[in-house]
């Protein structure tokens, strides 16, 4: 700790003063050089050619024909889209109660399917980290790291190993589109579990990092208002239905030139098939597979099984959904692991891998890498361009999985394996449109895409705040303490030849300052951060400025702790909540990681129609089973109510602040790991501050001195307050967050 105050006494702090409320002006910041947005680094995005043959290797990768392979680029966006001939096949033939083939369903249920595979594509493209050049530096500050290339290969797999969320099976199966309510939900491409353990399923093991990852970048250029829901169906966005709102831009923001960030659209959006489709969030069920161009990343392949008949054969289910690639079946005891390295997942695993080209270094050979592929058509598809930059990498001495059922090279060889054993197979079913045209219509000729070109993802300032003002010397304080901080999930490529690679490259991060009212006034990049890291620090600079706003938590007592359910809030209204806070409330046990204790206040199991139902007040440990539903799927109605819990009501209204009934364009979900702070200026709330980038307890530092002289009023702190005699967390640090 004395290191950590020692730097805290380097870091320059605005002295005490009386200013304007607002963070948009402010006194003099510490001068820092090159911070206006910035050339892109020499970095060749993925070719539609490139495209083309990663769709052509995927779909003879295995003899299987029912598979959605998507390809996006680093910032998410949809490149393109292959569609299996039995997956065709099966969405062409769903019909209706009284037999008659309805073309609407069969459409609206096959882009659902299709967004299953992007978000297995975005969740690597987003996760995964990697430059080739780090001395290039727009914060033009000491980059320990010197001129090693930097890399993280992050899969989805690795995402679910590091957020053990909480996810029911009324969440899993389920339809952000569906009209019916029993089947309208979040639909998240995720393995049921009760989560909460890292390692995994270790009884009393605490929580790891990224717990309710999976609803995140759930954004769209469209809010969909109070409701949740989207109702505009024009393709060219001329009438906006319903209550949805038409933003200037993502965030209701207007960019610095050429520095607009895309939001990460349904596929339905994107091809403008069905303009009202919800995304998916981040998938966490493995077959999402990070494409680097050295050690640059580019972009993300995924593979989604979405099911084709029920599992006795009889004829069509509720496809799309992640029930068949999981193999959930209730009531018969799965684990979360069988639901994570079912067939088909391993399956999906294996083809991303192949189609991408494999993997190098960190012990792997020749042999582990997937050259040219023949099919059953006996032409030969060419070597992939790409190849992922294998690595070891621990997080508190956990070495993490990235390809396979088990951490480092046995858990790569395992996925080969089984992949192999599968054979090739046709370069079958169609690639699907991806960008419309000038006309917004997909079904006309002469404009269409069916593949197109990446694109970069800007960095820099993104959104620039006024010169001088507070929300710039949070940023610029924040910087340099990035700067300084050992990541957790980012490697040193010590020896480019051999792809050796090292623990202690510095940090990366998204940082945002947003005011009272959640308007951002500062966004900032640095180089080479991770791409969800955009969505999550806005987020977490917006609910921390809501929930330490008394007023506005006192409209919606929903929001408020009542973990002993008198009515009244167990908290002190306006008490400094960080999204660590909302992380440890959330859990499925609490405190966290004590068996047999109850869930916490905001967790969803805390809602009816769970098995946890039966029960009552002691928790299910372990048992998966416990998120399974207690009888038919509730009504989404019940996870928009009141008394709803936070987890809950999050999951099935995406892009919502909370309950805030304010300012609804300035929302975009909760965040539930840490890396944030409500902004005050002489003891006065004037906002929130959010980070993300290289690890949770990272991004706690950073937030730390990113926020010197702008902190809570002594005793205001969400640590300051007990729930159930337990202390509620507010910020933690790294042990030695600067080695």
């Amino acid at each position: 700790m004395s290191r950590l105050f020692s730097f805290l006494r380097r870091v320059p702090r605005p002295a005490r003063r009386r200013v304007s409320r607002a963070l948009g002006a402010g006194l003099p910041t510490p001068s820092v050089e090159c911070l206006e947005p910035r050339q892109l680094l020499a970095v060749t995005p993925i070719s539609a050619a490139e495209v083309e043959l990663l769709l052509n290797r995927a779909a003879v990768a295995t003899s299987s024909e029912d598979a959605i392979i998507a390809i996006v680029d680093r910032g998410g966006r949809i490149l393109g889209v292959r569609v299996e001939e039995d997956v065709l096949l099966a969405y062409g033939s769903l019909v209706s109660a009284d037999g008659i083939i309805n073309a609407p369903a069969e459409e609206e249920t096959l882009i659902f399917a299709i967004d299953g595979a992007v978000a297995k594509a975005r969740t690597a493209a987003f996760f995964a980290n990697g430059t080739a050049d780090s001395r290039i530096n727009p914060e033009t500050l000491a980059d320990p790291a010197g001129d090693m290339p930097t890399v993280g290969p992050l899969t989805s797999r690795t995402i679910r190993n590091i957020s053990q969320s909480t996810i029911t099976q009324r969440e899993m199966q389920s339809n952000p589109n569906e009209s019916d309510l029993t089947k309208r939900g979040p639909g998240f491409v995720a393995p049921v579990g009760i989560g909460g353990h890292f390692p995994p399923a270790t009884a009393h093991a605490p929580q790891v990092d990224l717990f309710g990852i999976e609803h995140t970048n759930r954004d769209s250029i469209v809010h969909p208002g109070l409701n949740s829901i989207h109702e505009t169906s024009d393709p060219s966005l001329t009438i906006i239905g319903g209550d949805d709102i038409l933003l200037p831009g993502r965030f209701n923001t207007t960019y610095e030139p050429g520095h607009d960030i895309e939001a990460p659209e349904s596929y339905g959006f994107t091809s403008r098939r069905m303009t009202d489709a919800q995304s998916r969030g981040i998938a966490t069920l493995p077959g999402g597979i990070p494409l680097y161009r050295g050690f640059d990343v580019v972009g993300g392949i995924g593979v989604f099984f979405p099911g084709t008949v029920d599992a006795d054969g009889a004829g069509p289910q509720q496809l799309g959904d992640a029930t068949f690639e999981q193999g959930f079946v209730p009531g018969i005891k799965q684990s979360e692991a069988q639901r994570t390295n079912a067939p088909k997942v391993l399956e999906a695993e294996y083809i991303a891998y192949a189609a991408a080209g494999g993997a190098a270094f960190g012990g792997l050979g020749a042999k582990d890498k997937i050259g040219t592929i023949t099919g059953t058509d006996l032409i030969v598809r060419a070597a992939s361009p790409f190849v992922l930059p294998f690595g070891r990498i621990d997080l508190v001495g956990i070495t993490l999985q990235i390809i396979g059922p088990t951490a480092g090279v046995s858990g790569v060889r395992t996925v080969i394996s089984a992949g192999k054993k599968l054979g090739v197979g046709a370069n079958t079913g169609a690639n699907q449109v991806v960008d419309p045209g000038a006309d917004f219509d997909p079904t006309t000729l002469g404009d269409n895409l069916i593949v197109r070109p990446g694109v970069e993802v800007p960095e820099g300032w993104l959104v620039k705040p006024a010169a001088g003002s507070d929300a710039e010397t949070i940023i610029l304080q924040a910087i340099e303490t990035a700067n300084a901080t050992r990541a957790a999930i980012r490697l040193k490529v010590t020896n480019t030849t051999c792809g050796t690679t090292v623990p202690g490259a510095r940090t990366r991060m998204v940082l945002a300052v947003a005011d009272a009212d959640g308007k951002i006034l500062g966004l900032y990049r640095m180089h080479d951060s991770t791409i969800f890291s955009i969505d999550v620090a806005v987020a977490k600079a917006r609910n921390t400025a809501y929930y330490a706003d008394a007023a506005q938590l006192a409209l919606n007592p929903g929001d408020q702790v009542d973990d002993d359910n008198d009515g009244m809030s167990d908290v002190p209204l306006g008490t400094a909540f960080s999204n660590r806070t909302f992380r440890f409330l959330a859990e499925p046990r609490f405190p966290q990681g004590v068996d047999g204790s109850k869930q916490g206040d905001f967790s969803i199991l805390n809602d009816p129609g769970f098995k946890t139902d039966l029960l009552k007040s002691k928790n299910p440990n372990m048992a998966a089973g416990a998120v399974e539903n207690l009888a038919g799927p509730v009504s989404a109605s019940v996870f928009s109510l009141a008394t709803t819990s936070v987890l809950g009501f999050d999951s099935f209204n995406p892009g919502r602040n909370f309950r805030q009934a304010a300012n609804i364009a300035n929302q975009n979900g909760i965040i539930f790991f840490p890396g944030s702070a409500p902004v005050y200026d002489s003891g006065v709330l004037v906002g929130g501050y959010g980070v993300s980038g290289d690890g949770v307890d990272q991004d706690d530092v950073v937030t730390f001195f990113g926020v010197a002289g702008f902190r809570p009023p002594d005793g205001t702190e969400a640590d300051d307050h007990r729930v159930r005699r337990t202390r509620l967390p507010y910020q933690k640090f790294n042990r030695n967050p600067f080695a």
